[in-house]
């Protein structure tokens, strides 16, 4: 669709699928091109779907939490569009390694709903634990949480 403003691809796209969301209340989210940025995601999780679609450029690994369920902890960060556990290989380097999704939660409220990741780390003891599913994708976002959601 061209033109700007709110006739573009993306706020038509916003529109219909608030207006989808309406008719089919049990639809849990949608995936969708690279059209869809920031902003786009945050209406359309506050409705309660959750968007899955292309990362726009290249953000850096942000440092998310530290969760320390018994003696050893484990450190959490964003990275490619989820969280990865920091892992210190063999040669004594770190690497981020993604960490397992047990399942995805919807938190629906009246005014706004989020989708939240619960996740298992690995690392010795197994440890489930709750990140958000972020919405932004640049790094002014919103820091420690996930750049978007993982699909």
């Amino acid at each position: 669709m061209a033109g700007g403003g709110y006739e573009d691809e993306a706020a038509v796209t916003v529109r219909q699928l608030s207006r989808l969301k309406t008719v089919l209340p049990d639809c849990m989210g949608v995936i969708y091109d690279g059209a869809l940025r920031d902003v786009h995601r945050d209406a359309l999780a506050r409705r309660g779907l959750l968007v899955i679609n292309r990362l726009h450029g290249s953000v850096s690994p942000v440092f998310h939490e530290r969760i320390k369920p018994r003696r050893s902890g484990h450190d959490l960060w964003c990275y490619q569009g989820r969280i990865a556990e920091s892992i210190r290989i063999d040669d004594g380097t770190r690497v981020l390694q993604p960490v397992s999704i047990t399942r995805l939660e919807p938190r629906i409220g009246v005014a706004k709903s989020r989708w939240y990741h619960l996740l298992r780390t690995r690392a010795g003891t197994e440890t489930t634990t709750t990140a958000p599913v972020g919405v932004t994708n640049t790094s002014a976002g919103r820091p420690g949480r996930l750049p978007q959601a993982a699909g």
